[in-house]
């Protein structure tokens, strides 16, 4: 009956085609290919015999005909008619097929669920509607329903089970699939299945078990072999996928269109040029290129991942078939190889052939602006892409327009988007914070963090791992104990060292180094780069001890240092001057060749054998550094000052010269200060052509500086005048150069004007010029002038005193015999005094005050019973009877 019906409808429907009449009526429906309905049984019920109203039959033909055809409108009509006619339960089944295949899954298992179909065809549509939308969690919670009803699936079933299967790489789930497969003996006839099987296994990474499968079915075709193949090239293993092929062969199978382009994957991939070309001479002898945009798409691919960019523009005039995702290609592979200007060009030429950019086109193009500052082209694709309106829905699109304006460095354009967009993505939101953070805008990058929780997008472990490094440059240690908490809560410490890392590094940046000690101990894991952040920690802190006892307990835990580690542990080892260490140091470093290849290695390794007196070293590692730069040459340099051998440091300064490296103001800087410490006033004045040679003094604060401060000390003091008045700009700095320099020739009632001329012209003086200042007037014994200071250096400037400060004023009060005011300094000082115990100890014995200088003894060698050198004063001054006794005890 229904094969009359619808061979009826199609006589009507011929009649009415040719007539120019609508196609839809009241009783009959659309088109219906009786063709179609015997070789896709699986998109429609069959009708039953209890349906036998010839209206209800033609209600389920006209179904078919819209399923066929996706026509989603008609059907909803039909349906509607159904209803009004009572018809829906024999109707139902014709139904879910139809709304699954139009991928109106809701509908269609809303209708499954209210009449608990029991054909095996009805299953199977809505499973396969499933797996086409993506939904392929649901498509086997539908399968193992239907294994629960007792409805056993067919061939296509079982088809789409394996489908998802391997989209989700539910191989266990697969595998169950299979085994039931071999049991009911389907593999032995059917190589659909076979062919679904050896693709599950692929797709899941099984690539041995999916080559296993192949070769045990008793039936296979180039189907069969092209899975496998697609499935090495998807993977990773392209030489297995050429392997493949050649197994092929041998069996007698000639390769299709899509064998072909999986092998041109697997020559892009591993970059096999003449493989690829010789694969392009077989397309074409064969005639696959002709029209055919999938293999002329992967041929472009193959040419331009192996970088034969030439070839792949010379294909594009050739492919008759072009489509936007041939330009897109074309596109991507120049940006890959950096050829930015001739993806641009491919964007233009694209649209100047009519062929329209799509999201992905933006996307790539947009990438392109960002690589190379393009703004004023991004700005333009921008508009393009709101005039389209296709930004709204695309999450690549919005990352791509983000990304681009924050690498143009338009942060707040990049900010303004994000914001205005209805959905926003945590990736977006991590490169604006991250973008901040690295200009050292702090502040910005903290409050777009709090936006992005506004605004209800979630943080993941990047966005902590960074605002974590904002709040370190910060120091606001409670806005890190609250993100710790927040980590801690969510588990997230567990399995992600990075963020162990970035809370270390916080912690010791927000100066409780303490805790970042606590917070490694408690890793569940530790590496090299929780490790090396603590180091670095302890050495920003000066405790460079520490940061070496913890570089051994990095090894003893088995944690290999890296180049990071290594240049930390170098200046801990500068810090302490310990060379013992940094030899045994440099030898790690040889171990593993890192010199030859890590120029801050090299650096940091020269600075500590200057550091630490070692300059024949220091001299020895610079010349076996395969590529040294300025910094190399500035460090050996400002080793020979330090070690006051400016001779040694000229010829370095000279040499620099000719070997062609360039003199910054640091190289200058330091020079100069070798100059000033053996008063060669004469070198200092060529050094000083030579900067206004090179234009340093026109703009760089820190050489002019460094000149008044060479002048000064040489005793030229109209040179250095000359220097301070010709200076573009003063500062704190130059200032409290001058000053220092009048100190140092003794010109202390000049140093005194100076600081007085200083504020007159409005700048504040800071912790070096306190120091300078409390030394001018401790010599010429302004005592009230020293102490109004003192006082107010942390009262009215907001400068708190160090030890440096502190000492000053006891020399000044010891000095002038003021032991009552000394003392009271004394014991007003913070834990870092117990160093100035002998400055008072040596000036109670200049004064031949006996019971305060024993005071002072016992008050140092209470506070550091283990330093022998205050049992050495002690005994020295004959300030206590038992101190030679107790020194050679504590020696």
């Amino acid at each position: 009956m229904a094969r009359q019906i619808a061979q009826n409808f199609l006589q009507k429907q011929r009649v009415r085609k040719a007539l120019r009449l609508p196609i839809f009526t009241s009783k009959s429906s659309l088109w219906i290919d009786d063709s179609y309905c015997q070789s896709s049984r699986f998109i429609h019920a069959p009708i039953t015999e209890s349906v036998y109203l010839e209206e209800g039959a033609s209600f389920i033909a006209s179904l078919r005909a819209c399923t066929h055809n996706k026509d989603l409108c008609a059907g909803v009509h039909i349906h509607d008619q159904i209803v009004h006619k009572g018809l829906l339960k024999p109707c139902s089944d014709a139904l879910v097929c139809m709304y699954a295949r139009c991928s109106e899954l809701r509908k269609a298992k809303e209708i499954f669920d209210s009449f608990k179909s029991r054909d095996p065809f009805t299953w199977t549509a809505l499973i396969a509607a499933f797996v086409q939308n993506g939904d392929h969690d649901d498509a086997l919670d539908l399968f193992d329903r239907m294994w629960h009803e007792g409805i056993y699936p067919n061939e296509v079933t079982f088809t789409c089970a394996l489908k998802a299967c391997g989209s989700i790489k539910a191989m266990d789930k697969g595998q169950q699939i299979h085994d039931e497969l071999t049991q009911n003996g389907m593999l032995k006839t059917n190589v659909k299945l076979g062919n679904a099987l050896v693709g599950m296994y692929a797709k899941c990474g099984a690539l041995e078990r999916s080559a296993q499968v192949l070769k045990g079915l008793p039936v296979r075709d180039v189907v069969s072999w092209t899975t496998l193949i697609a499935g090495y090239a998807d993977n990773g293993e392209a030489t297995r996928a050429l392997h493949t092929f050649e197994e092929m062969r041998c069996e007698g199978f000639l390769p299709n269109e899509v064998t072909y382009s999986c092998l041109l994957k697997a020559c892009g991939s591993m970059g096999a040029l003449d493989k690829g070309k010789a694969i392009h001479d077989e397309i074409a002898k064969q005639g696959f290129l002709k029209d055919n945009p999938l293999l002329g798409n992967a041929l472009l691919d193959m040419y331009g991942r192996c970088g034969a960019l030439d070839k792949a523009r010379a294909l594009i005039n050739e492919l008759s078939a072009q489509t936007t995702i041939t330009w897109n290609i074309m596109i991507a592979r120049h940006a890959d190889h950096d050829e930015n200007e001739q993806a641009l060009n491919c964007y233009e030429e694209m649209q100047f052939r009519g062929i329209s950019p799509n999201t992905t086109t933006f996307a790539s193009i947009l990438k392109v602006c960002a690589s190379i500052k393009a703004i004023v082209k991004g700005e333009e694709i921008h508009d393009k892409i709101n005039k389209q309106g296709i930004l709204i829905g695309s999450e690549v699109l919005c990352i791509a327009l983000v990304d681009m304006y924050i690498k143009c460095d338009a942060l707040q354009k990049a900010q303004s988007i994000l914001e205005d967009l209805p959905v926003q993505n945590v990736i977006s939101w991590n490169a604006l914070i991250t973008k901040y953070a690295h200009q050292g805008r702090s502040d910005q990058a903290f409050n777009c963090f709090q936006l992005m929780r506004k605004n209800r997008v979630s943080p993941d472990p990047l966005t902590y791992a960074s605002i974590l490094k904002v709040i370190g440059s910060m120091k606001v240690i409670s806005m890190g104990e609250n993100i710790h908490q927040e980590i801690s809560k969510q588990g997230l410490l567990r399995n992600d060292v990075v963020l162990g890392t970035a809370l270390v590094d916080m912690y010791a940046k927000c100066d409780a180094i303490s805790r970042a000690h606590n917070m490694l101990e408690e890793l569940p894991f530790r590496d090299v780069f929780c490790w090396t952040a603590l180091i670095t920690g302890y050495v920003e802190h000066g405790e460079g001890e520490k940061a070496l006892k913890c570089f051994e307990l990095m090894k003893v835990e088995g944690v290999v240092p890296n180049d990071v580690t290594f240049i930390c542990t170098l200046k801990a080892c500068s810090s302490i001057r310990s060379l013992v260490m940094g030899e045994e140091i440099r030898d790690e470093i040889d171990k593993q060749g890192l010199l030859s290849t890590n120029i801050m290695l090299g650096n940091a390794l020269i600075n500590m054998y200057a550091k630490c007196g070692a300059l024949t070293k220091a001299r020895e590692v610079l010349g076996q550094l395969p590529n040294r730069n300025s910094v190399s040459w500035n460090t050996i340099i400002a080793g020979y000052v330090e070690n006051d051998d400016c001779q040694q440091a000229l010829k370095c300064f000279r040499q620099m010269r000719q070997e062609g490296f360039s003199r910054d103001a640091i190289t200058f800087a330091s020079i100069l200060k070798g100059c000033s410490s053996i008063g060669a006033a004469d070198k200092g004045e060529k050094i000083h052509d030579e900067i206004i040679r090179d234009g340093q003094l026109a703009d760089d604060i820190m050489v002019g500086t460094a000149l008044l401060d060479m002048y000064i000390k040489c005793g030229n003091h109209s040179k250095a005048l000359s220097v301070f008045e010709g200076l573009p700009v003063h500062d704190v700095v130059s200032w409290t150069a001058l000053i220092a320099g009048f100190i140092h020739q003794g010109e202390t009632v000049q140093s005194l004007q100076c600081f007085e001329q200083m504020q007159r012209e409005g700048f504040l003086p800071n912790a070096a010029t306190f120091s300078c200042l409390l030394n001018a007037c401790g010599r010429l014994g302004l005592l009230e002038d020293a102490e109004m200071c003192f006082s107010n250096m942390n009262t009215i400037y907001a400068t708190k005193p160090s030890i440096e400060h502190y000492s000053c004023m006891i020399n000044a009060f010891g000095h002038e015999g003021h032991f009552d005011k000394a003392v009271e300094i004394m014991k007003g000082m913070p834990s870092f005094g117990i160093g100035l115990w002998p400055v008072l100890i040596a000036a109670c014995k200049k004064w031949g005050v006996v019971d305060i200088g024993r005071w002072a003894f016992e008050q140092a060698a209470r506070e550091s019973q283990s330093d022998v050198s205050i049992y050495m004063l002690g005994a020295k001054e004959h300030m206590h009877e038992e101190c030679r006794h107790k020194a050679l005890l504590v020696e």
